[in-house]
């Protein structure tokens, strides 16, 4: 009988798709994950501290 695999969030994928290189490891707990996610996908830690505007540089909310 096959057991199955059981792979957590931040483990790499099998078919190699994510890199270590397109992971970033939240400051907050430690956890991988791609360099696109503005949160944690384990902690929900927010990665963006503030955003200003291109045009005018006012932070946007």
């Amino acid at each position: 009988m096959e057991e199955e695999k059981n792979n957590s969030p931040n483990e790499e994928k099998e078919n190699g798709s994510e890199t270590d290189k397109e992971l970033i490891i939240c400051t907050n707990c430690g956890e991988k994950n791609p360099q696109t996610n503005l949160f944690c996908n384990f902690c929900g830690h927010h990665f963006v501290d503030k955003v200003n505007c291109s045009k005018c540089g006012v932070e946007v909310p």
